[in-house]
């Protein structure tokens, strides 16, 4: 079985707070988080920015594009279409 989840947050203070709230809750439902297959993706206007979350000793890959309930999210296209709606 497996479960996607995708946490959103607007600061790396807020996406650590996040990701700690879910690894706690996720132990009231016998749920294992794999650490080598959960992905962070950052989009932002201010360039590349590195965002650091690890879970139990192993850190977690950050990457530019990403598949999630059959679509495929690209950093490149999500900045372009966030540029294209703040004008």
């Amino acid at each position: 079985m497996t479960d996607d989840t995708t946490l959103l947050a607007s600061t790396q203070e807020r996406i650590r707070k996040f990701f700690e709230d879910l690894v706690q809750e996720r132990a009231c439902y016998n749920m294992y988080i794999n650490a080598q297959k959960s992905k962070i993706m950052v989009v932002s206007r201010h360039g590349n920015i590195s965002v650091q979350v690890d879970h139990e000793g192993e850190s977690l890959e950050q990457v530019q594009d990403f598949k999630f309930l059959g679509s495929l999210f690209q950093l490149y296209c999500l900045k372009f279409k966030l540029a294209t709606i703040s004008r």
